[in-house]
């Protein structure tokens, strides 16, 4: 996928001087047109010519990481081009999108009550004791769907403040310890993952999957949301941000 980037410009340009080319023979416009969404059938490139099978580029478009524009070469056909966004238009694209509605069970604001728990791992996580700290939680089950989804989002996320020490990631699953090792060998989840979770989620009174939430240094929800949504990690990151500038504010004014 990397050449999607590299090739882009160049290939782009060939595209471009060819339709032109086109344009003084047939009267045909290079212009972007109105787009028409594509099915099974269609044939869709990337810059460099490159066929993607409708499973593929699917998955692609779904992932809101890359774009598909048609063009028309000729009056009687087109083409689709799909391309790899940039964060500036990914960025725009997910502020164009609703906001993720607020979870009931952890109203933003409103004071978290913290619990303590050993994660997979046998490392005891007492979120008590974390004064300071920006925590984010994410309640989820193997068998749901929008679960699965967002682990590759989430797991980008924690790769994102590796070297943070003052964000911790917590992942409450409601499966038993057996199945959650047959998953995450093929499905890894980088958050501190804790089995059997049932009595943890009903002590919010989670209901909803998944759900995730992020306390702030003062122990408050400052963001929260449930079920699955593609934007949803951005909001994520850019609430966690801000705690961690509220953070590192109050630190430089004591």
């Amino acid at each position: 996928m990397k050449k999607l980037t590299l090739l882009f410009t160049i290939a782009w340009f060939g595209i471009l001087t060819t339709a032109l080319a086109q344009q003084s023979n047939s009267k045909a416009t290079a212009q972007p047109g109105r787009f028409h969404p594509p099915d099974e059938n269609t044939i869709v490139k990337d810059s460099s010519g490159t066929v993607y099978p409708y499973v593929v580029w699917r998955k692609l478009l779904t992932s809101g990481d890359y774009n598909m524009r048609s063009y028309n070469i000729k009056p009687d056909s087109m083409i689709y081009i799909i391309s790899q966004r940039s964060e500036q238009e990914k960025d725009a694209m997910m502020v164009a999108m609703p906001k993720p509605a607020e979870s009931k069970q952890f109203v933003i604001g409103s004071v978290f009550n913290p619990f303590k728990e050993k994660d997979m791992a046998g490392e005891k996580l007492d979120l008590k004791k974390m004064p300071g700290k920006v925590i984010v939680l994410n309640f989820w089950f193997i068998g749901c769907p929008p679960c699965r989804a967002e682990i590759p989002d989430l797991n980008k996320l924690v790769d994102h403040y590796k070297d943070n020490p003052n964000v911790v990631f917590v992942a409450v699953a409601l499966d038993e310890a057996y199945d959650l090792k047959d998953f995450l060998k093929t499905t890894p989840f980088k958050y501190h993952v804790i089995d059997n979770g049932r009595y943890i989620a009903g002590k919010y009174g989670v209901r909803l999957y998944p759900t995730n939430a992020i306390i702030d240094k003062d122990e408050k929800v400052a963001y929260s949301s449930e079920g699955g949504h593609m934007n949803n990690v951005y909001w994520m990151r850019k609430t966690i941000d801000a705690a961690l500038a509220a953070t590192e504010k109050t630190t430089a004014a004591q």
